[in-house]
């Protein structure tokens, strides 16, 4: 589990709270996501991920989703650029790509809000 005090450990304790769950006491606490991942992988830890990870890399990393739903609120990313500054061409094709790259993820988080009626 990460450490508690982070933004993503905030986004936990609220997740259980909101649940009506008891937080469960981890046995191993690291921020770094290929520790949990590679201790996961023994096959004696659980540890939670984010969707986009779970999405993209659980075939890749050999893990399985466990049936799971907390109501855990989804987190904006946005692409940011300077003020009275133009994005160059390898910028706006990075931002093109990135945008048919998470589609996807927006698709299955607009579904998530329906099911659990949270935005």
């Amino acid at each position: 589990m990460p450490e508690l005090d982070t933004v993503v450990g905030a986004l936990i304790v609220e997740g259980f709270r909101s649940a009506g769950a008891a937080l469960p006491t981890p046995r191993i606490v690291s921020n770094s996501m290929a520790i949990r991942t590679r201790l996961v992988a023994t096959g004696r830890f659980l540890t939670m991920l984010p969707s986009s990870i779970v999405h993209f890399g659980a075939e890749r990393l050999r893990l399985k989703t466990l049936p799971v739903t907390l109501p855990l609120r989804s987190q904006p990313a946005q692409i940011m650029a300077l003020k009275d500054r133009t994005p160059n061409a390898i910028a706006r094709l990075f931002i093109d790509e990135l945008r048919v790259v998470t589609q996807p993820l927006r698709k299955d988080a607009a579904v998530a809000a329906k099911v659990t009626g949270t935005r």
